[in-house]
């Protein structure tokens, strides 16, 4: 993937989850959890829950997409992925390939994003 079209993957995932306030992820025993994949751990997360379902029955038949608030994203998950060192993979689309990045990447981006949607919507 091109360098520019992952950017733009990155700024259409912070926008689209900052937009509805949730993301989509996957959950083992309820808990939101990691992948093994091209050679690293990675915390999926998804603006589509649509698109999360496809990519978990094609790849982790065995755990459950589950909606996390914004919230819980940015408070519990990411945190912890920082923590882990683990990488946080990014897609908008079945098509496209994610994006994987550093999970403090996402937090700051996610961040950014509320804060941009903030000022867009005021008077």
């Amino acid at each position: 993937m091109k360098q520019h079209d992952a950017r733009a993957v990155i700024a259409q995932f912070m926008l689209d989850v900052a937009r509805t306030g949730f993301a989509w992820g996957l959950s083992c025993g309820g808990d939101i959890c990691a992948v093994h994949g091209h050679g690293h751990r990675c915390l999926p997360l998804w603006s589509d829950g649509d698109v999360a379902r496809r990519m978990q029955r094609r790849h982790w038949p065995e755990l459950v997409v589950k909606r996390i608030a914004l919230s819980e994203v940015l408070e519990r998950c990411l945190p912890q992925a920082i923590e882990d060192g683990v990488l946080v993979g990014v897609g908008i689309a079945v098509d496209a390939e994610a994006v994987a990045v550093p999970a403090q990447l996402v937090k700051l981006g996610l961040r950014e994003a509320e804060q941009y949607l903030r000022e867009k919507s005021a008077p």
